[in-house]
Formats: structure tokens, sequence, C-alpha cells
């Protein structure tokens, strides 16, 4: 089971680059905030509540997704994980003033993560994304921040087709150490 952690800005095409993984029948986990804000938005409230009572959904969501997702055989691949969505939360319990400790699980995922840089060519904003590009590359350096402090490298996926994408996430994934002292797997703190 490696869990491939897709990470990056908003609106980087990391959903596309998940539809594609899912033609070549892989397993793909979503993004739990695109959900949140989908599902508020039908039921004719704000697209975001508060800031914690936000990061709160998105966290806990995130980690079901996770543990539902273990015992899955082959490639899993999540766009965006419970790392980046426990940061988010750490982050708005500090702007709340509020005491920032959320207890951290015990999370592999496959070192390195697969960052998609912001694409300004491809920059759309939707019925969940609605903040601007210079947002996204705000995003993209908190993205950057939060999986190296967790002691992950990061490895920027090329601004290609999604099938060029993907081969190159895949030829990544393959050629890394296959030994069970492999480098690549680390359990964040």
């Amino acid at each position: 089971m490696p869990f491939i952690a897709i990470a990056g800005s908003p609106g980087a095409g990391k959903s596309t680059l998940l539809v594609e993984f899912a033609l070549r029948g892989h397993e793909v986990v979503s993004d739990s905030a695109r959900e949140v804000i989908a599902g508020r938005k039908a039921r004719n409230l704000s697209p975001r509540p508060d800031p914690v009572e936000f990061a709160q959904e998105v966290y806990r969501r995130d980690l079901a997704k996770y543990r539902s997702a273990e015992g899955t055989n082959g490639l899993v691949f999540f766009e965006r994980t419970a790392i980046e969505s426990r940061a988010m939360l750490l982050d708005a319990l500090r702007q709340a003033g509020r005491p920032a400790e959320v207890e951290a699980e015990e999370l592999v995922f496959f070192d390195p993560v697969f960052v998609l840089p912001p694409w300004q060519e491809i920059y759309r904003t939707d019925q969940e994304r609605d903040h601007t590009f210079e947002h996204a590359l705000w995003v993209h350096e908190q993205v950057l921040s939060c999986y190296r402090a967790h002691g992950y490298r990061v490895l920027e996926v090329p601004r290609c087709s999604p099938p060029e994408r993907a081969d190159y996430v895949l030829a990544s994934v393959a050629n890394a150490p296959t030994n069970s002292q492999a480098p690549f797997v680390r359990k964040p703190r």
C-alpha cells in the first residue's frame, strides 16, 4: 500500500491528475475541503463556516478517508492529506487565539510528496474555488512548509498534460527503493 500524496495550491491540476490515476485503475481519495464547501453550498449555507470549524471538519474527513483506505492493495493517491488539514487546523486555532493543540495521528505517506506548482494558465475559479491566483501562490508555500516540517521531501511535478504528469509520478514511485528500510516512507511527528 503506498499512500501517495498529491499536494499543491488550488487550481494546479490535482483533481484532474487524480481522474487520470482513476482511469488507470488506481484508488484515489478526493479533496475533503472541496466536499465540505460543496455540501454547505447545497444546503444554502456560506461556503465556509468559521475557520476553526471548517478546518476541524476537513481534518476529521481526511483522517476518516486515511483509515478507510488502510488495507487497500496497490497505490492509493490522495488529493491533499490529513497532514495538510491538521496544519490548517493548527493555524486556524492560532489565528483564533485558541490553544493550538491537535493530537498528531500516525500517518504514513510515500516520500517524496508530489507537489503540483501554481500554474496561472490553467487556474480557474469555480463553485468551490473562489480564491485569487495570488492566494494560490500563498497556499503553495504553506503546503511546501507543511510537508517539509514533517520530514518529507517534496518533488515538483512538471507542468504538462495530465497523462504526462501521471507518467512522471508513477515512474518516480516505481524507481524508489523497495527494501524494508527504504528512506521514502516516514511517519510524521
